[in-house]
């Protein structure tokens, strides 16, 4: 591409960028005591330059963000991947297009851009990586670093000619990275007197380096900008998208930029929001701007050419310049936005058949040459607000052309991709019918058995090899890169293996048939469905895994024995797991871990810890392990059943490890918070416990019970060692569990034999020896999905996605301190993977005890964890917040990544339980009643990748703006109803509405000189078009009842009048238009209600107004004057079951939550500018406006 740049003198001859990292925007504006903890910056804001929030996008991370602001490109999330250190920047900036570049800051983001640099124009200064310590008595000192080198730097300038002669050339940037607060966020919180003390350290620094600027150039020839990758939460990370952490503050000041303005006024009154209220900055204009709009911006005041991948949309109101210089700006945008444009369309036209390629009409060649040539005639008659009108529209489609070619293949790659999903599930039941059950031996009994276990369908193997052939000519012909084979062939060739193994599915299906089994097979699949739904809703809301617990403490009471003749299970111990099952469910309710560290709960896990593994070890070694018949009498140490007798000195061991940990977790945090630093041998003594938690377990011998509590106590020291508030405790109560789970297995499984006996087979062992094989049994399917269950637990118990997606440095104190992210990324996976490996160790143990078919129960798992990743695949999200976008890529990722992270959970469970160094690896040992049987782990090419992450980014659907807000004069439609009621009364008590007009066909009793209504006739609104003019924002909230108005009065209602009342709006102008409508909503439903909003929704959106909002609310809560007898009997059982985030929701949540939309709008002048004038909207360029809020969203907004 070529870079694209304007032709006038530069509006600055140099810029300086100074990025205070994780800076948020609400601390470092807000006022304390009255006064500003950033004098000098405030003193700018208000009488230099021009200020407003940058909104950052999803991982809020140092290096997208910093690429954000250098390069206008937001990074692909699995970027951060890439690392930080000596890792070049792969595309076009700032630095590039500059003619020189000096840079003073971390060596963890310098050498990103010098590292890139061809011509060697980037120069850096970097402190030592050492310095970048959390554990440091003042971080503050890395940004008094920068300033120092840079005062420095000047001052040596004035001996040295050569650099005298470069630093006044034009065209040149000096880049200023600022760790301190980033630094002292994370290690004392963001509200903490260091971090705050930190702001005051760098505006006190930005003030010095202007002055050593001014005073070396003395030509008022610089400009300035000051601004933050990302910002932080109340509890120290940043990683998810939280408004703490995407909003940030922007300043422009200098050469080339616009002097403050001062706030919107409407009929002479100043409008606000409130917390520029509480900013104590109401009397200035905020201008805000996405993270990306800094560098066209850059750009343009040094009339370099704007970085050819750029994103970013030019905000020529923070320009002070000519209209023309403006004007030449935004139309270089626009070429530039275009190139990128012109450059995908050409690769998609090239690499696609010609039959099947389809351009995007709204930018056709034709299009392009007339769109700029309108552009250059314009600007050529120095008409330059329609110039400015042009290449905001080129922009715009140019947008559009770059979604629609980012996205063409999705529909075909989405279909084959969860075609793949539903072969791979039946291709395990296939399997499993095969292998595992007795359907062969069934199948053979009968002539009918074996003519159906060998028939097949000749037209579904024709229509496999026609769907393969066509798919690999458009590859090939295409030219199609290596993964879309991928995608596009795997499942052909999954759906050609469940053709050819489809035999014992359909045998299945003959014996369901004959035997009547029909309603039996679906309410046991019915259940299993139940179950999973219930893990895909604990991925939304914690508390959901407490009803599946609650499900699975009542299972013993149920089921009082297994198909093998197992007995009845003892009170106490069903009592115990139903105690178990209560404690874990408490977890779900508690707040994630992270917020807040508070250690000594830490300390009183581990001591806890102690004691329960002192009783544990007891138990055991005493023969008190309880068996299907009776109790044990008491044996020595090393006699039958026991022990073995040099198994207490490791277990002992341990529990002098679990005291190490304890204390090093004491002594560690109290150095830090003392501002002491983490202790060498401390360091040192954690790094040991971690290495011999591995290590440990395999000394002793395979003595089942006397191995799991090895291992239990060898993985609780470095757990231990990684928390910071009650995840402790749970690891206790889990690992609780899971022995009380084996004991029930156990028992219900009918052994006659002590528990304690028993061996874990050798590492070398072989699965089958005397029998170890058996049928699976629907026991099985249960035991498979408690597995999966118990892994979904261990990672939800004590977090939840924007947790672990959130970087908190103090997770690692007891090992690091100095910033190093992938030793701290590796500390925080293993902490995860702690209770998922806990987990796994004892499923391996519940095999080995009733030797259940391992590979059948792994067949089932994955059928079930791909069911639950279908789920999400089709929840990932596109649109709506960076946190719900985020959170649905994060769902569906974790989900994948279980099928294949499990096999090595499995691997590393069965060398934890089986691997002995003393006793060797080769020897038997005592299995249930018989030989030793090894939990075989599934062959890794039996699990076929159907599903390559990497097509969820490319295929994602980013919008690059947010639409304007301008509504200060709100129209209110219905406001006679419970949520027009509701909503006036919002209007009227927000400051940010001066006046609010009521449509209404009778006079409502409401006092306020706000208010001002209008009385219309409904079936005549066409003689009312005066009553809808001057409002920018519009409300509508009509609605009556079938039982009311009757079927067609509901339809003239809900559907006539408000889409009438839209167009009359649309002609007049409004600019956002509102519309309540219903959960359910679809023009294509049988119902009349939903089929009718559903109605409503399209037809306003077809107007295509500049904004609109639909919500869709639930049942409403609230106290109707008329009666509603199924309605009142339904908030009466939704107010009882608190089911508000689902099914129901306030009708004053709702007018909050509607208010609060429209004045959440974060920029000024990213409205979407419609296509050059004559071309019609398309329907992507329409859907790019509308905002659908469902019911959660409603409640989120409302309650925020």
């Amino acid at each position: 591409m070529t870079p694209q740049g304007h032709q006038n003198n530069p509006a600055a001859t140099r810029l300086v960028l100074i990025v205070g990292d994780g800076l948020r925007a609400d601390t470092f504006f807000s006022l304390n005591n009255v006064t500003s903890r950033a004098p000098y910056l405030r003193s700018v804001m208000e009488n230099n330059g021009t200020w407003g929030i940058s909104h950052t996008r999803v991982p809020t991370e140092s290096r997208p963000g910093h690429v954000a602001i250098i390069a206008g490109l937001y990074e692909d999330p699995s970027a951060i991947a890439r690392g930080w250190k000596e890792n070049p920047v792969e595309f076009d900036s700032l630095f590039n297009q500059s003619r020189h570049t000096w840079c003073w800051g971390s060596p963890d983001i310098l050498p990103m851009f010098a590292a890139g640099s061809e011509r060697g124009h980037i120069e850096t200064s970097m402190y030592a990586a050492e310095e970048e310590d959390f554990a440091s008595s003042d971080a503050s000192l890395l940004d008094t670093w920068v300033f120092d080198k840079v005062e420095a730097f000047f001052k040596s300038a004035s001996h040295d000619k050569r650099l005298n002669e470069r630093l006044h050339q034009d065209r040149v940037i000096f880049f200023l990275h600022l760790l301190g607060l980033d630094t002292n966020g994370h290690a004392h919180k963001p509200h903490s007197d260091e971090y705050l003390r930190n702001i005051e350290v760098v505006d006190r620094g930005v003030q010095r380096i202007v002055e050593v600027f001014e005073e070396f150039y003395q030509d008022q020839q610089t400009a300035y900008i000051f601004t933050s990758d990302h910002g932080m939460t109340d509890w120290g990370s940043h990683g998810a998208g939280d408004p703490s952490e995407t909003e940030t503050p922007v300043i422009f000041w200098g050469s080339g930029v616009a002097p403050p303005r001062p706030a919107w006024q409407v009929k002479g009154r100043v409008v606000y929001d409130r917390r520029v209220q509480d900013w104590g900055l109401g009397h200035l204009r905020r201008h805000d701007l996405y993270q990306a709009d800094i560098t066209p911006l850059a750009a343009s005041i040094l009339a370099i050419p704007i970085p050819v991948n750029s994103v970013g949309k030019l905000h020529i109101e923070y320009l002070n310049t000519s209209e023309q210089y403006k004007s030449a700006a935004l139309f270089a945008n626009a070429r530039q936005m275009l190139s990128q444009y012109q450059v995908k369309r050409a690769n998609k036209e090239a690499n696609t058949l010609q039959a099947l390629y389809w351009p995007f009409t709204n930018l056709t060649p034709d299009r392009e040459l007339q769109a700029l040539a309108n552009i250059r005639q314009a600007l050529k008659n120095h008409d330059y607000e329609e110039a400015n009108r042009g290449s905001a529209g080129v922009i715009a489609v140019s947008q559009q052309g770059l979604d629609y070619y980012h996205h063409y293949d999705r529909l075909l790659l989405s279909f084959h991709i969860a075609l793949g999903f539903v072969g791979w599930i039946l291709l395990m039941l296939c399997h499993l019918l095969r292998d595992h059950s007795g359907v062969m031996r069934m199948a053979g009994g009968t002539v009918e058995g074996r003519r159906v276990w060998r028939s097949s369908s000749r037209l579904s193997v024709v229509v496999l090899v026609l769907w393969g052939t066509a798919n690999l000519t458009r590859l090939v012909g295409e030219g199609r890169p290596w993964q879309h084979y991928l995608y596009l062939l795997s499942p052909v060739c999954v759906w050609w293996l469940v053709q050819r193994c489809s035999g014992p599915l359909r045998v299945a299906l003959l014996l369901i048939s004959s035997f009547n089994m029909v309603w039996e097979i679906a309410i046991r699949f019915l259940f299993i469905l139940i179950g999973i739904e219930i893990l895909v809703a604990g991925f939304f809301v914690r508390g959901a895994l407490s009803v599946g617990l609650a499900c699975v403490g009542v299972w013993p009471g149920v089921l009082q024995g297994s198909s093998r003749g197992g007995g009845p299970v003892e009170r106490s111990l069903r009592l115990g797991w139903v105690g178990a099952c209560v404690l874990l469910a408490s977890f779900t309710y508690m707040p994630v871990v992270g917020k807040e560290a508070y250690y000594p709960l830490v300390e009183i896990a581990g001591l806890i810890a102690f004691t329960l593994g002192g009783f544990g070890i007891y138990c055991v070694d005493m023969g008190q392990v309880m068996n299907t018949k009776h109790r044990t009498k008491r044996r020595r140490c090393g006699g039958e059943g026991g022990l073995p007798r040099h198994i207490p000195s490791v277990v002992y061991l341990q529990g002098l490890g679990v005291l190490t940990s304890v204390f090093l977790v004491h002594s560690s945090t109290r150095s830090i918070a003392d501002k002491q630093g983490l202790p060498y041998y401390n360091q040192l003594g954690a790094w040991a416990l971690l290495v011999l938690s591995l290590v440990v377990p395999v000394l002793g011998s395979r003595n089942m019970m006397g191995r799991l509590l090895s291992v239990a106590a060898a993985l609780f020291c470095p757990f231990l060692l990684l928390c910071i508030r009650h995840e402790a405790f749970f690891y206790l109560a889990i690992t609780v569990a899971m022995f009380l789970w084996l004991f029930l297995e156990f028992y219900l499984a009918g052994n006659n034999v002590q528990i304690a006996m028993l061996k874990f087979a050798t590492w070398g062992g072989r699965e089958g020896v005397e029998g170890g094989e058996r049928v699976m049994e629907w026991a099985d399917v249960r035991r498979a999905y408690f597995f999966l269950f118990f892994i979904i637990l261990a990672f939800f118990g004590t977090g939840n996605i924007a947790s672990v997606n959130s970087f908190d440095p103090s997770f690692v104190y007891c090992f690091v301190t100095v910033f190093s992210p992938f030793i701290m990324g590796a500390l925080l996976l293993f902490k995860i993977i702690i209770p998922f490996l806990l987990v796994t160790c004892f499923f391996h143990a519940i095999c080995t005890l009733i030797k259940v078919p391992t590979r059948a129960l792994f067949y089932v798992f994955l059928a079930m964890s791909d069911f639950m990743a279908l789920h999400f695949f089709f929840l990932i999200r596109t649109e709506g917040s960076w946190l719900d976008i985020g959170t649905s890529l994060s769902h569906y990722i974790i989900t994948m990544a279980t099928t294949l992270f499990i096999i090595i959970l499995l691997f590393l469970a069965k060398f934890l339980t089986t691997f002995s160094l003393l006793t060797g690896v080769i020897g038997g040992g005592v299995v249930g009643a018989g030989g030793d049987v090894d939990c075989v782990l599934p062959r890794v090419s039996e699990v076929v990748v159907v599903v390559d992450i990497n097509v969820i980014f490319q295929h994602l659907s980013l919008p690059t703006y947010i639409v304007k807000m301008s509504g200060l004069t709100a129209l209110v439609l219905g406001g006679s109803g419970e949520v027009g009621k509701q909503l006036v009364k919002e209007l009227i008590t927000n400051n940010s509405f001066s006046r609010v007009v009521l449509v209404t066909r009778r006079r409502l009793d409401i006092s306020s000189d706000k208010v001002e209504q209008k009385i219309v006739d409904f079936d005549k609104l066409e003689d009312y078009k005066e009553a809808f003019k001057d409002a920018q924002v519009a409300y509508c909230c009509l609605g009556t009842t079938r039982g009311k108005a009757g079927a067609n009065g509901f339809v003239k209602v809900d559907r006539e009048y408000v889409v009438t009342s839209a167009q009359l709006l649309k002609e007049a102008g409004c600019q956002h238009f509102n519309l309540v409508s219903s959960t359910g909503a679809n023009k294509d439903s049988c119902f009349l209600y939903t089929k009718t909003k559903g109605e409503a929704e399209k037809q306003v959106t077809e107007l295509g107004f500049p904004r609109l909002t639909i919500y869709r609310p639930s049942l409403l809560l609230c106290d109707r004057q008329e009666n509603r007898f199924g309605e009142k009997v339904a908030q009466v059982l939704m107010r009882g079951f608190d089911w508000r985030n689902k099914m129901s929701i306030g009708t004053d949540t709702v007018a909050s939550a509607m208010v609060a939309n429209t004045l959440e709008s974060p920029s000024q002048e990213t409205q979407p500018t419609p296509p050059p004038e004559g071309q019609t909207p398309s329907k992507a360029w329409e859907a790019q406006k509308v905002e659908i809020l469902e019911n959660v969203d409603i409640l989120r907004l409302g309650i925020d």
